[in-house]
């Protein structure tokens, strides 16, 4: 359990397809069948053994590191530290959110200057940033 783009899809994709498990996963969007997220966690529990684990945000290095991966290619910013401090601002925009930083890496895969990254940094995308219970770079998957 945890917040939109936290990765609860992802590493449920994960299980399920892990030939290991043969088990079967089972996925409550909260926002879909409109249930309080309370409720899931009280049918969980007794559903299963295990205890709910909650996932929470990267922290401030896992999603750097992430940005670089999706953006550079690779796992740090070694090869291009003109972008690292731009980057940093950036995951923080991002709340360190996995699929909101993933989400960037259109944007900024073709941006080769430290001018363009901030261009996005500071982008009309994150206007909607404190009114809305999605974050903006997400609305751009919409």
């Amino acid at each position: 359990m945890g917040m939109g783009g936290v990765g609860k899809t992802t590493l449920a994709q994960l299980v399920y397809n892990d030939d290991r498990l043969n088990g079967i996963a089972v996925s409550i969007s909260a926002q879909k069948v409109n249930v309080k997220i309370e409720d899931v966690t009280k049918v969980a529990k007794i559903m299963s053994f295990i205890p709910a684990h909650p996932l929470n945000v990267l922290s401030d290095n896992d999603a750097l590191s992430l940005l670089a991966q999706h953006s550079l290619g690779t796992k740090i910013f070694d090869i291009r530290p003109d972008l690292r401090e731009i980057g940093k601002s950036t995951v923080i925009r991002c709340k360190n959110l996995p699929l909101a930083v993933k989400s960037l890496r259109e944007l900024l895969h073709t941006k080769a200057s430290p001018k363009e990254w901030n261009d996005v940094l500071n982008s009309k995308i994150w206007i909607a940033e404190n009114t809305s219970e999605i974050h903006p770079v997400l609305k751009l998957m919409a």
